[in-house]
């Protein structure tokens, strides 16, 4: 027998073609007894048996018999690279080899008690014993294991890619175990197994449904990135099925259902997932969170993930609800009941002695109303500290987008500012700044007409955007775009150079789809910080990604703020050749990977501090530069001499 191992280098290195003394040595064939089949599905059978050797009972997995040699590989992949998973949450695979018949096997730990899915069903039904002993925390517990063991994995750079309640077994005592790796793969790795893997898919465990093609996975529980074969498969991947796991938990249900495998697969690519109810706020956000369709909305880590179940468990407010004060204090008090309850006893106490003693001893009626003066002193200056910290929250959220969301992610930062101004407005009803700013945020937004709706009320420091706001929002729909055309004029037309002008030009960057349509209004924008500088001598390439700007009269690729319209633009490469521009610092954060500064006043220091993290080629005039400016450098940047 000759077996094709290519995928053994990615799980054991020293292994090389079964030769027949290797062979004789995996051969089993008195060693197992008592074989009874448990399930058949895809391309292997399972079977209970007793293993005479260590004396235990075993699960006894083999090659169903019409399976091809490149379904041994596979079936031979998951053994192995699960019995490298040792961890208590991962089920333990005892020994592998092949059968009289030549044919691989592997066994493993015999798996007690029910699998989740089992639970979940029958506490759907209401089943009474199984809801006394699953409660909400049991649960949780139980998802906390399951990511703990794909934490573990990932750890190893190993991702499951099929978590479901099908594959979650829990034991009598508590136990719980991560199975069935079928389908796993080592990622930053390029293994293309996907004819392989199609055949580890368990008609069983695909909630009724059979997938065809190029997907692997299971329909309901795997992430949108899973049902496109090119698209590239992360531990994000494995946190979206986490969060499907963690929706089931919580309803009792499959995230995503429909009548028809295709269907479900469209809900799951659009995030269309039925709301849960009568579960708590805290919780409704994670399970949001994680099963956010952009995966850079996610969680970043497993880990996270369960910090935020140990934050709900414990009292604590989690990440994803983005809890507002009022909630971090209802939630204090319910962690220390007993302080809480102390404060508010001894709070009585002091009312009532108070008001015994004013209304006994007339003596003391001058001596109260002083204080009673003094408290409501204290009340106004604690309206007034209030007020400054509300002020503070105000300025602290306004000032979020510009110095990290116009950075990266100016969506979902808009996304979190606006709901951060709500609960604001919520919290604080009788303050104002908030609804202004949430007027100034949707201008940035182009959506005009909510932005007027909150400035003709409140206008605060955001009075010059209403003329703007009256000439605009009747021109579109609020979910609409301007055109490049009008999106530049009215940038025009806001005087004098602002901040403002950034934000907009970056968040319409995320919006728009069409890169191109964002050149106007970054030509004027620059000419407005150059106002001798010609627009025309101003050049994009779209398909190369490089931008050339030339001329003289141009000094500033920002001023006065740190941010540069070309944060607007993913480029590849800028030529700044033949300008004034002495100062490159607002490109440190733009992933330019080629800068030509041939004939610029660009000083040493300020190119040596200020490299965009990307750059790999520097284009200068000869001895521009001394060659040991040049060597404090990093290395892996190449230097080349214009002609």
């Amino acid at each position: 027998m000759s077996l094709d191992y290519r995928l053994d280098k990615y799980y054991d290195e020293a292994d090389t073609d079964l030769n027949e003394e290797f062979v004789s040595q995996l051969t089993s064939l008195d060693r197992y007894k008592e074989l009874s089949k448990i399930a058949s599905g895809g391309m292997k059978t399972i079977f209970k048996g007793f293993d005479e050797k260590s004396q235990r009972y075993i699960a006894y997995a083999t090659l169903n018999d019409d399976a091809s040699t490149e379904y041994k590989e596979a079936f031979i992949k998951e053994a192995r690279l699960t019995a490298k998973l040792s961890h208590p949450n991962i089920i333990h695979v005892y020994n592998m080899g092949l059968n009289e018949n030549q044919a691989p096997f592997f066994t493993m730990e015999l798996k007690t008690g029910n699998s989740l899915k089992e639970i979940i069903q029958k506490l759907q039904k209401g089943n009474q014993d199984y809801t006394e002993k699953y409660n909400l925390r049991v649960l949780l517990g139980i998802f906390q294991k399951v990511c703990d063991a794909i934490d573990y994995a990932h750890s190893l750079k190993v991702l499951h890619l099929d978590i479901k309640p099908d594959n979650i077994q829990v034991g009598n005592y508590g136990e719980v175990i991560v199975c069935d790796w079928g389908l796993s793969k080592i990622y930053d790795q390029q293994i293309d197994t996907t004819d392989i893997n199609q055949q580890l898919l368990n008609p069983e465990s695909l909630n009724t449904a059979t997938l065809h093609g190029h997907i692997k996975g299971s329909p309901g529980f795997m992430a949108p990135e899973q049902i496109e074969a090119n698209l590239k498969k992360t531990p994000a991947t494995d946190i979206f099925s986490l969060g499907c796991l963690l929706y089931s938990i919580l309803s009792y249900q499959a995230p995503f259902i429909s009548n028809t495998v295709k269907e479900t697969l469209e809900l799951t690519c659009k995030g269309d997932f039925k709301p849960l109810v009568n579960i708590p706020y805290s919780l409704n956000a994670v399970v949001k969170k994680a099963m956010e369709v952009d995966i850079e909305n996610r969680y970043n880590s497993v880990s996270s993930l369960k910090s935020e179940i140990e934050n709900f468990i414990t009292g604590y407010a989690t990440e994803a609800e983005g809890a507002s004060s009022l909630k971090l204090l209802q939630l204090f008090i319910n962690r220390n009941k007993a302080l809480s309850l102390i404060s508010c006893v001894s709070l009585l106490i002091i009312i009532f002695g108070t008001t015994t003693f004013i209304s006994n001893i007339q003596t003391e009626k001058n001596r109260a109303e002083e204080n009673l003066a003094l408290l409501k002193s204290q009340k106004e200056e604690t309206n007034k500290a209030q007020h400054e910290v509300y002020k503070a929250d105000i300025h602290r959220i306004n000032n979020f987008f510009h110095e990290r969301g116009t950075q990266t992610r100016p969506l979902a930062s808009h996304k979190k500012i606006i709901r951060n101004l709500i609960d604001l407005t919520k919290d604080y009803p009788q303050y104002t700044e908030a609804k202004s700013s949430l007027g100034y945020h949707y201008f940035i937004a182009q959506e005009y007409q909510k932005s007027y709706s909150y400035l003709k009320k409140h206008p605060g420091y955001y009075a010059y955007m209403l003329p703007h706001l009256e000439k605009y929002k009747e021109t579109k729909k609020d979910r609409e775009l301007l055109s490049p055309e009008a999106f530049t004029k009215l940038l025009s037309e806001i005087k004098p150079y602002k901040v403002l002008h950034l934000k907009k030009l970056i968040f319409y960057s995320e919006v728009t789809k069409n890169k191109e349509d964002l050149i106007p209004a970054i030509k004027h924008l620059f000419q407005r910080i150059n106002p001798q500088w010609n627009p025309k001598n101003f050049n994009y390439h779209a398909d190369s990604r490089r931008i050339n700007i030339y001329g003289m009269n141009f000094k500033h690729l920002s001023k006065p703020y740190k941010t540069s319209p070309l944060q607007a633009l993913s480029i590849k490469s800028l030529s700044i050749k033949n300008t004034e521009v002495e100062d490159i610092s607002s490109l440190t954060n733009i992933p330019i990977r080629a800068l030509d500064i041939s004939n610029t006043n660009i000083p040493f220091h300020n190119l040596r501090n200020n490299l965009p993290k990307a750059l790999l080629r520097i284009t200068t005039e000869k001895d521009q530069f001394k060659k040991w400016q040049i060597e404090k450098l990093p290395a892996i940047i190449e230097f080349i001499e214009s002609d």
